[in-house]
């Protein structure tokens, strides 16, 4: 009973290894292509908020390697989601520190 439970626990066939090597090399190149979209500056400055994204992406990618219950297009999708949110946040600040006047 143990030593079943064991093997479950260590090794649970060929079809979960495939679907994660196939997933984590899919979801990989998906964030490296919505990486290169979004520009140098995505993650390039790590402010706080760079910080955070890159921490959500890293979760992101993991829980799709891992989890079956995440398809790859949602995966996907929520990199996109957070890179196009990084990329909106990054504008306003750019534009809200163009707007100031210098202080005399």
């Amino acid at each position: 009973m143990i030593v079943t439970v064991l093997a479950q626990t260590v090794w649970n066939g060929w079809a979960e290894l495939g679907r994660m090597v196939a997933v984590g090399t899919l979801a990989y190149l998906s964030a490296l292509i919505l990486l290169r979209l979004a520009g140098q500056q995505a993650l390039a400055k790590m402010t706080a908020y760079g910080l955070l994204v890159a921490i959500a992406l890293g979760s992101v990618l993991a829980t799709a390697l891992l989890s079956p219950q995440v398809r790859l297009d949602k995966a996907v999708g929520a990199f996109a989601l957070l890179l196009g949110l990084q990329r909106l946040i990054a504008w306003t600040s750019m534009r809200s520190q163009m707007g100031e006047r210098p202080r005399e």
